[in-house]
């Protein structure tokens, strides 16, 4: 009797838990990230914890030896994809918004580069309508003098876990299309670098 009173609770309170409201405040600056949990008044560090200091610094390290990569094999069509997807799952989301600040300027060796990325970066903010936000600070730019990209970015907002659930299961039902037509094209093309190797 005991044991199946117990079977009877667990569902409530695994119901409960998905319920309650919880708060993240997440940001990032200068390649320090910073996620803090809120449940209640109590508020817990996610990130950085004392493990990941040397990891970080290890990562930091080597992002310096490979400053200058390639730009990474995406079309423009897959970026665009992959907000829209984005988008939508968070359209689905129910969570009160306390503040978002999003500094970013553009900023690389290649001027094609800078200028590409600017726009990436302005279609995602404007297809999330962040700037229409109240609790916004939304400011883009570009710099063709400087190399190195500079991000300073806030959110803090309040949700409930089964919409974090929710929100994960969406982006990733999501992305598997996007990412497998992308491993096609990817495929395809080292097959026709593969033949023309051959020709030539």
């Amino acid at each position: 009797m005991i044991f199946l009173n117990a079977l009877m609770i667990i569902p409530v309170l695994l119901l409960l838990l998905l319920l309650i409201p919880v708060g993240v405040d997440a940001g990032y600056c200068e390649g320090t990230v910073r996620i803090m949990l809120r449940i209640a008044s109590f508020k817990v560090t996610v990130y950085p914890t004392s493990s990941s200091k040397d990891k970080k610094a290890k990562k930091r390290k080597k992002m310096n030896e490979n400053k200058k990569q390639s730009i990474p094999d995406v079309t423009k069509d897959e970026i665009l994809d992959a907000v829209s997807v984005a988008v939508r799952s968070i359209k689905k989301l129910h969570f009160y918004l306390r503040k978002l600040k999003l500094h970013f300027i553009s900023a690389f060796d290649d001027p094609y580069r800078t200028a590409m990325v600017y726009g990436y970066a302005s279609a995602a903010v404007n297809a999330f309508a962040l700037p229409q936000l109240k609790q916004s600070d939304i400011q883009l730019g570009v710099d063709f003098e400087r190399e190195d990209c500079y991000i300073d970015g806030y959110v803090s907002v309040t949700i409930k876990i089964y919409y974090i659930m929710k929100l994960v299961c969406c982006l990733v039902i999501g992305m598997i299309p996007i990412l497998w037509s992308r491993h096609r094209r990817l495929k395809a093309k080292e097959n026709s670098i593969a033949v023309k190797g051959k020709v030539a």
